[in-house]
């Protein structure tokens, strides 16, 4: 978790509790209605900060019933803000001696199409799904960048990381120039290496035995090779045929 800034959010829970607290208790005669807004539209401002918070110190909130402390329609935000705080406040006491606890993976830190996508079915328990669904999201993303949809999967980052130069109907996602030979094949070479082994490895398997479950440590590390691949996409170059040639 490094370069959090553990204090700022430490200042924006509190301050969410105590929004929550003031629209809570504060009476709501028919003259104040317009300073009920204000608070109401002061905790949907602040809850699309605190989310993310949530989602990273208090993994599943939105799903787990004993959250849901206390009357009104914030109350499980409340309830996880608390927590979430109280891990922030007192997690550095129950920390390892080891350096081992410095080195977890939060999953709110993956790539945004890797955890946007499997988000909810990660929260409700079905880690599988996260995973198949975080897969499917990389494939359309890759897809919908070079305009490939006439493929899919392994066969799709097989010609898009392709050494080969681009030709017409067939675009290169390049992670680096030419200019380096040898960098520019192991690059281009390694990305379709680990999409092979994530579609051919984790996905058929998955989609072939529909009585396999993954546990939540191995969804967590499938989702981290899975994040390693979206960001290589994301950042590649398109290259077309017609660049390629001007190249």
């Amino acid at each position: 978790m490094s370069g959090f800034d553990f204090e700022r959010a430490m200042s924006i829970l509190s301050e969410f509790v105590d929004q929550i607290d003031m629209h809570d208790m504060s009476p709501v005669p028919v003259s104040s209605l317009r300073g009920s807004y204000r608070f109401e539209n002061g905790i949907l401002e602040r809850a699309q900060v605190v989310e993310p918070i949530l989602d990273r110190f208090v993994p599943g909130w939105e799903s787990k019933d004993w959250l849901n402390i206390g009357k009104g329609h914030w109350a499980r935000h409340r309830s996880a803000a608390v927590r979430a705080r109280g891990v922030i406040r007192w997690g550095g006491a129950l920390k390892f001696k080891s350096a081992d606890s410095e080195t977890r993976i939060a999953a709110a830190d993956l790539h945004p199409w890797v955890w946007h996508r499997a988000r909810s079915q990660w929260q409700s328990g079905h880690f599988t799904d996260a995973v198949k669904n975080a897969l499917i999201q990389v494939n359309s993303e890759a897809q919908q960048k070079s305009g490939r949809t006439d493929i899919s999967e392994h066969n799709l980052f097989k010609q898009l990381f392709s050494t080969d130069p681009p030709k017409p109907g067939a675009p290169r996602l390049q992670r680096t120039d030419r200019s380096d030979a040898k960098t520019f094949t192991s690059m281009q070479e390694g990305a379709r290496a680990l999409a092979e082994a994530l579609y051919k490895g984790i996905r058929n398997p998955l989609n072939h035995r529909a009585d396999q479950e993954l546990t939540e440590q191995e969804a967590l590390e499938s989702l981290a090779a899975i994040s390693i691949l979206a960001r290589w996409v994301e950042d590649a170059e398109l290259v077309t045929a017609e660049e390629g040639a001007e190249a």
